[in-house]
């Protein structure tokens, strides 16, 4: 399956990532660093996601200023389970 969108950000509000962290916070900050350089360095973000039965493989895009296109490639596996 193949979804595209544009990529708002990583964990929009700190209240999903109290269920996931102990240090909650220290994670937010961590995360919103990387959504505000992606936002300011990158022209419209884009986001690509290939999903398999046991693997994701998602693509955050966007295009510098200078022209070049970069981004960040992320992957996960998982157990099917039917």
């Amino acid at each position: 399956m193949l979804e595209i969108s544009q990529f708002q950000n990583f964990y929009p509000n700190k209240e999903y990532l109290q269920d996931w962290y102990t240090n909650s916070e220290a994670e937010y900050v961590k995360y919103d660093k990387l959504n505000k350089f992606l936002h300011h360095s990158f022209t419209e973000v884009m986001m690509y996601v290939f999903s398999f039965w046991t693997q994701e493989n998602i693509y955050i895009i966007g295009e510098t200023p200078c022209g070049d296109w970069a981004g960040l490639y992320i992957k996960s596996e998982f157990m099917y389970n039917p």
